[in-house]
C-alpha cells in the first residue's frame, strides 16, 4: 500500500487531498497542517486516514505541549480516523482509545541507522500495535540492508520499515519486496514530509511499486551525485515496456563503493549502471571485462550473471554513434578538446582518437589532467589555456553547469569560436550555460541525451539479451 503525507494547511488542504487518488491511505500530518477542521478534512480524504503530530525531535514540527499533542491526536480519532501514528515512547498513553482506532506505534532516528534496530522493533512489539513501524536516517548504503532486515525476518505484525534520506531512498521502493506493509510518498507539487520522500507520481509510474514483489530483480545507478539523473525515467520505462519483473534505482554513495555489489547482491541486485566518480572504481574487484572497458580503464555497466560481475563500457560505441551525426565529415587531423578527467572524457578520447583527431585534453588539476592525458596517449593543457587552442570540436565531460549548479560553466564564453563544435555531455539541464553560451557565439551545439540514450539502450541490451523497446527523449521527461 501507498501513505500519502499531506502537509499543506487549509484551505490548499483540500486541493491536494483531490490529486492523490493513487493512494490507499492519506496522512494527515497535523503538526505541520496546523489548526483545521478535523471532521471536513477526514472525510475529503475519501480513503483511510491516519493522524499524526510529529515532536521536533521525531522530526516533526509540533512544539506544543505532550498532553497537547496527545489531546489532538485524539480529536482526530473523534473526528473519523482509521489510525494514529504514536511514538513507542509515547504508545501507551493512547492505549484506551485502541478500540477504535488502529495504532501504528513508531520509530524515527533522524540522524543515523542505530546498530540495535531489532531490540527496538522488539520494543515496538511490546506496545501491542496493529502496525508497527521502524524508520532510521540512511548515511551509507549498509543503513539501506539494515533497515530492509526487520522485514526479512518476516515479523509477526504488519510492519513499516525503511530509512530515511537521499541515500536510503531505495529501501522506500524495495521494502515492498519484502512484505512491507506500506510505504510514504508525497503530493505531486507538495513538500515532502520526512528526507527522501518520493513524489507520489514518481513512486507509482517511475519505480512502479505497485508491481514490486518479491521475485523483482534490482537494478540501478551508483554514483555521487545522482539525483539529477534520467536513468530510472528510462530504464524503468525500458522494463515496463519489455514485460520484465525489475526495478531500476538510484544508489547516492559518498566515498568508496567497497563492499557494495557483494552485499547487495545478497538481496537481488542483477545490474549497475555506474556514473561519477566511480567509472574507475570496480577494475580491481570486477576482472571479466569487455574490450571497451580494459581500453578505457572504466566501467559504466555492470552485470551479474553465472555467479560472477562482469563490466562493460557503453560510453564508447554510444558516443562514438552520436559523433558520426553531429560531425557528419569532420576534417582528418581536426582538433578536439575534451574538458575532463574521468571516464566520460577517457571515453570521448578513444573515440576522436579513431576518427583521427588531433585530441587535446584539459583539466583544472593539473597534475590529474596530465595524468589523464599521459594514459589516454593525447596532448595536456590546463583548462585556463583553452581558448589558446584552436579547435573545430569542444567536449564537456565534466559535471561542470549540471543541476543543481546550472549558473556554472567549466569556460570562459568568450573562447567560442562561430562555426565551431561544442557538445556538453550533460543533459540536465537539457541546455547548460556551456552550450547557451556557445549558441550565442554561433557555435553548432549538442547536449548529452543523445549519448544518454544511446548508451543506455545498450545497456538494457546486456542486461537482457534482446533488443531494447524505443524509449524516446519525450518518454524520458
Amino acid at each position: 500500500m501507498i501513505i500519502v503525507s499531506v502537509t499543506d494547511p487549509e484551505p490548499k488542504l483540500y486541493d491536494v487531498l483531490k490529486t492523490v487518488a493513487a493512494a490507499d491511505i492519506v496522512e494527515l500530518r497535523l503538526d505541520m497542517i496546523g489548526e483545521c477542521d478535523l471532521g471536513k478534512a477526514i472525510s475529503a480524504a475519501g480513503k483511510p486516514v491516519i493522524a499524526t503530530c510529529r515532536r521536533e525531535s521525531d522530526g516533526g514540527e509540533f512544539t506544543g505541549s505532550e498532553e497537547e499533542r496527545l489531546s489532538l491526536l485524539r480529536l482526530a480519532i473523534k473526528a473519523g480516523a482509521e489510525y494514529v501514528d504514536i511514538e513507542v515512547d509515547a504508545a501507551d498513553k493512547l492505549c484506551e482509545q485502541s478500540c477504535t482506532v488502529k495504532r501504528i506505534v513508531s520509530f524515527h532516528n533522524m540522524k543515523s541507522t542505530p546498530p540495535n534496530l531489532v531490540d527496538i522493533f522488539n520494543r515496538i512489539l511490546s506496545a501491542k500495535p496493529d502496525v508497527a513501524k521502524i524508520v532510521s536516517t540512511a548515511t551509507r548504503p549498509a543503513d539501506i540492508l539494515t533497515s530492509l532486515e526487520i522485514l526479512r525476518k518476516e515479523p509477526p505484525i504488519p510492519t513499516i520499515a525503511f530509512a530515511m534520506s537521499d541515500i536510503g531512498l531505495p529501501s522506500r521502493i524495495l521494502c515492498r519486496k519484502f512484505g512491507a506493509f506500506a510505504t510514504y510518498a508525497a503530493p505531486d507539487g507538495a513538500r515532502a514530509a520526512a528526507p527522501g520522500q518520493v513524489h507520489l507520481s514518481d513512486l507509482v509510474g517511475t519505480y512502479r511499486y505497485g508491481s514490486v514483489g518479491p521475485d523483482t530483480s534490482i537494478y540501478g545507478l551508483i554514483g555521487d551525485p545522482v539525483a539529477h539523473s534520467l536513468s530510472p525515467y528510462y530504464h524503468n520505462r525500458a522494463f515496463a515496456a519489455g514485460g520484465m519483473d525489475a526495478v531500476y534505482l538510484p544508489f547516492r554513495v559518498i566515498g568508496e563503493p567497497t563492499g557494495f555489489l557483494e552485499s547487495f547482491q545478497e538481496i537481488g541486485l542483477q545490474g549497475l549502471s555506474v556514473t561519477h566518480p566511480f567509472k574507475g572504481a570496480f577494475s580491481e574487484e570486477v576482472t571479466d571485462l569487455d574490450e571497451r572497458s580494459r581500453e578505457t580503464g572504466n566501467i559504466n555497466t555492470l552485470t551479474f550473471s553465472e555467479g560472477t560481475w562482469h563490466g562493460a563500457n557503453t560510453d564508447v560505441p554510444a558516443i562514438r554513434e552520436v559523433l558520426d551525426d553531429f560531425i557528419p565529415d569532420p576534417m582528418l587531423g581536426f582538433t578536439a578538446v575534451v574538458l575532463g578527467a574521468g571516464g566520460a572524457a577517457g571515453a570521448a578520447c578513444v573515440v576522436l582518437k579513431e576518427f583521427g583527431a588531433n585530441v587535446v585534453a584539459a583539466a583544472r588539476d593539473k597534475n590529474k589532467g596530465k595524468r589523464f592525458a599521459l594514459e589516454m596517449d593525447v596532448d595536456f593543457v590546463p583548462l585556463r589555456d583553452v581558448g589558446k587552442i584552436d579547435a573545430l570540436l569542444m567536449i564537456n565531460a565534466t559535471p561542470v553547469g549540471m543541476e543543481p549548479n546550472v549558473l556554472e560553466s567549466p569556460v570562459p564564453k568568450d573562447i567560442f569560436r562561430p562555426g565551431r563544435f561544442v557538445w556538453d555531455f550533460i543533459y540536465n539541464p537539457r541546455k547548460t550555460r556551456f552550450l547557451r553560451e556557445a549558441e550565442e557565439a554561433h557555435c553548432k551545439t549538442l547536449s548529452g541525451l543523445s549519448v544518454f540514450i544511446a548508451q543506455a539502450r545498450r545497456q538494457q541490451q546486456i542486461w537482457t539479451d534482446r533488443t531494447p523497446p524505443e524509449i524516446g527523449i519525450r518518454d524520458t521527461g
